[in-house]
């Protein structure tokens, strides 16, 4: 007996699974055929053709933000009565629904945003015209002389325009908070993809430095995903030589007092996540790159003629600079601050032993210390 009744239990539960899965299979297939027939009515409002739409969409996947949304610019358009349809959206906080999904449309990966969750968007892709479309009729609406809409009505077109803080402001209504799973899903997505980071900090000498003394830094990179447990960066940097001493510097057989203007850096680094909890990243790295001090010196080589044989022949200009192997190592802190930004601060110690290029005479001590903000975008 118990046998049976764990049978009965088996094919209610693949029933009602079955049953679940075509009606979310019929939702998308009347959403998408719906969508392809309402950008069309809505340039023309052809709003008799939009309401059957609305009435179709409701009686297969049950009322959403969207018809909602839909039924109230009908509504707005044609002057009727919105009170029972306001409030009905205000009550099931349809207003939050509009909100985040504006959020997840502004996000560069809003396409796999989307994908990742159809259903929770009722199958109505991120960035869609008819989105498009419903924004523009009611910024048309907030500017139009034939309109008079009530403090409610306005607030609704202003929220439908994406002017979400007005709408807030209007209504005196605090937005939702979002739920803690869905807040940390979101920033895990934000991890994904490659980024830029901007840098910027000083650098300074460990121990005594007849050359060079603390300087402003600068650097750009390019940062792959933070989801991933290894960040590799590809980077640009220099520092402003100020209050430096000249130092003697070999300029093909002619000894040269020089005073840089800016040094310069190239190259990769790699970093290991010891911690993420989410908004707060530790990404403790090292690198290594071409490090060159900026001379100010060139010359100009011809290659298949001489100076004195104009036309024949080609030239080029070399740049003497001191060059040399640059290694790093650092940690960075960042933590979370919109979207894809995170805001951060790294330390590193340097070693770059600049008289390895045997044409910088003097003495330069390799042990360097730097400290900078950067942004990653």
């Amino acid at each position: 007996m118990l046998r049976i009744a764990k049978v009965l239990v088996a094919l209610i539960s693949l029933f009602n699974f079955c049953n679940y899965s075509y009606a979310q299979s019929s939702c998308e297939e009347v959403t998408t055929a719906s969508l392809q027939r309402l950008a069309p009515l809505l340039e023309k409002n052809d709003f008799s053709q939009i309401e059957s739409i609305i009435t179709t969409l409701e009686s297969v996947c049950g009322k959403s933000e969207f018809t909602s949304r839909l039924q109230l610019m009908r509504q707005l358009i044609l002057k009727e009565d919105t009170q029972q349809e306001l409030a009905a959206y205000l009550e099931k906080h349809y207003d939050e629904i509009l909100a985040r999904r504006y959020d997840n449309a502004a996000e560069k990966n809003y396409a796999t945003i989307y994908a990742k969750d159809k259903e929770s968007f009722h199958f109505i892709p991120l960035n869609h015209p008819v989105d498009s479309l419903i924004r523009l009729k009611a910024t048309a609406l907030l500017n139009s002389p034939s309109y008079t809409l009530s403090e409610q009505e306005e607030a609704i077109s202003l929220l439908f325009a994406d002017d979400i803080d007005a709408f807030y402001i209007q209504l005196n209504r605090q937005p939702k908070q979002k739920p803690a799973l869905q807040s940390h899903q979101e920033l895990e997505l934000n991890k994904n993809g490659i980024g830029f980071a901007l840098y910027a900090g000083a650098f300074g000498t460990l121990g005594k430095n007849s050359t060079f003394s603390t300087s402003p830094s600068f650097g750009v990179s390019l940062m792959s995903p933070l989801a991933n447990p290894f960040v590799f960066e590809l980077a640009l940097k220099f520092r402003l030589n100020t209050n430096d001493n000249y130092f003697e510097f070999n300029d093909n057989g002619v000894i040269k007092d020089v005073n840089s203007s800016s040094s310069f850096f190239f190259g990769g680094t790699a970093g290991y996540k010891v911690m993420d909890n989410g908004p707060w990243i530790i990404l403790p790295k090292v690198g290594a790159g071409l490090g060159f001090i900026n001379t100010g010196l060139s010359e100009t080589t011809f290659y298949d003629g001489d100076y004195y044989d104009e036309g024949n022949g080609s030239s080029g200009i070399q740049y003497n600079n001191a060059n040399t192997f640059h290694t790093f190592i650092g940690v960075a802190l960042m933590r979370h601050v919109k979207g894809r930004k995170f805001i951060g601060l790294e330390a590193g110690y340097h070693y770059i032993p600049y008289n390895w290029d045997k044409d910088l005479i003097t003495h330069i001590q390799p042990r360097y210390w730097s400290l900078e903000l950067f942004l990653k975008l």
